[in-house]
């Protein structure tokens, strides 16, 4: 099976003479196999139908983890027809089997052109076969909900025995992909409860250094008008920006480390050198792309502890007391890390677009694989539409919509015929972004936080902007 496995993975499609000579050694090898299983005492006989079933079990599990890797609209697709349906193999009529082989000699592999299994030794030998996909969520056994990205997934292939009767052989494994569902409701803020205990201690390790190293309870114990919460998430606040900015100086630094490798690579562009520059620079578009997550991650999350009460604070700073009101200068400087983090997002997202394009332009398209331009460009149709959707202005965002419109319709005149799961996951794509609202409402969670992410700037201005003229003066003791 592995050099199935490396045909599909590489190639195309597989040929029918692959598959019939695939089938053929199953058969050829029969008489031996048979003979062990009878001697084992085993009570089901295989003959070369259960070998059958077996190759064609196979290839449509290969078939099915390419398509996902290949077009993760395919992941929706196996969830929404659920048992799925039971379809003969010859004849096109199953998806797994409508595309096998180039029969129009064009060096292309394009549906109504290129003929199924319809004639021939292969369909004598397959028209009595049918397949069956079914798929169902995964379920978490400790909460008994459902994992939303990962399938179990389970092929039935069935016939009529020579005997005449009925005969079923399946296979079940599990799949990982991209639920689109999720994309329609923003994240759920929750952290686990190790994590929620590091902010909990780190906002304590914050309030202590303002509270000239007292605990935050001594000091509202001494101070009984002063909320716990707001003074908990002004903590928790300044804990969760200086762990942004230790998260982020830390990818800034991977992605300098990465650039100056590359540019000593770069200087002697032979084979093995240009495949380590390419590997460099596909990690950089990674980390850029890793850091405007994280930077999305951190900000959403404020949303929590940056509360109409904490804000409050800033316009009348002893709410929080008198010790920790002369301090509220410094607290504005958490406020301008906020502010310049949200700034930092589009910036990030740039910088990974062009990181990516750059992979399948000179000088690093020579030398790439084939194979992995898909990839590349799937991330870059990814992070156009993640830039779109942040942008709340229709105009300027149709504009940019227009752009990846064409750039789609582009790709996938380009791979017709080269790649038909990548051109069907273009087709998707054409869809999707067919229309601005569309495209807004199918990943509408994102958009709230973009939202969100893009109000920040203002939000954290206004509350400098309430601070009294009698404290701005006062500095940090």
């Amino acid at each position: 099976m592995k050099v199935i496995l490396f045909f599909q993975k590489f190639r195309k499609a597989i040929s029918l003479i692959e598959v019939l000579i695939a089938i053929s050694i199953f058969a050829a090898s029969i008489g031996v196999l048979v003979f062990t299983f009878l001697n084992a005492g085993k009570e089901t006989v295989f003959t070369d139908e259960h070998f059958s079933a077996m190759f064609i079990t196979q290839k449509v599990l290969e078939d099915i983890n390419n398509r996902v890797i290949d077009n993760p609209y395919f992941f929706e697709e196996l969830i929404q027809k659920g048992d799925g349906e039971e379809k003969p193999i010859v004849n096109g009529i199953s998806q797994y089997f409508a595309l096998i082989e180039d029969t129009n000699n064009d060096g292309k592999l394009i549906r109504g052109k290129d003929l199924p299994i319809n004639s021939g030794p292969l369909n004598s030998q397959l028209n009595n076969f049918t397949v069956q996909v079914s798929s169902a969520f995964v379920e978490d056994q400790s909460t008994k909900e459902p994992f939303k990205n990962l399938l179990n997934v389970t092929v039935y292939v069935r016939w009529i025995s020579r005997d005449g009767n009925k005969k079923e052989y399946h296979v079940s494994q599990l799949l990982q992909g991209v639920n689109q569902d999720q994309f329609k409701t923003p994240p759920e803020i929750a952290y686990s409860v190790k994590r929620k205990e590091e902010i909990e201690e780190g906002a304590k390790q914050e309030l202590s250094g303002f509270l000239n190293g007292g605990s935050a309870q001594d000091y509202l114990s001494h101070n009984s008008a002063v909320s716990k919460e707001v003074l908990m998430n002004i903590g928790k606040l300044m804990y969760m920006i200086d762990s942004l900015d230790y998260n982020d100086d830390k990818i800034i630094s991977t992605i300098r480390n990465l650039e100056q490798a590359k540019i000593l690579v770069m200087e002697n562009m032979d084979l093995e050198n240009s495949l380590k520059a390419i590997e460099y620079q596909r990690q950089i578009a990674e980390q850029y792309e890793k850091r405007a997550m994280v930077l999305c991650s951190y900000l959403y999350s404020f949303k929590d502890m940056l509360t109409p009460q904490v804000i409050a604070v800033f316009a009348n700073p002893l709410l929080i007391g008198s010790l920790l009101a002369d301090n509220i200068n410094y607290l504005n400087t958490y406020l301008e890390k906020i502010s310049d983090a949200a700034l930092q997002v589009p910036i990030s997202l740039a910088a990974s677009e062009r990181s990516f394009l750059s992979l399948i332009s000179p000088p690093y398209h020579d030398f790439i694989p084939k194979r992995k331009e898909t990839v590349f460009l799937r991330k870059v149709i990814d992070i156009e539409k993640i830039g779109i959707l942040k942008i709340s202005n229709d105009s300027e965002a149709q504009s940019h919509l227009n752009v990846l419109q064409a750039n789609i319709k582009d790709f996938n005149k380009r791979f017709t015929g080269i790649y038909p799961n990548f051109t069907d996951y273009l087709a998707k794509e054409i869809q999707v972004c067919s229309d601005l609202k569309l495209l807004r409402e199918k990943y509408s969670g994102i958009v709230e936080v973009f939202r969100y992410i893009e109000r920040l700037p203002t939000i954290t201005i206004a509350a400098k902007s309430s601070v009294p003229a009698t404290f701005k003066k006062k500095k940090k003791k």
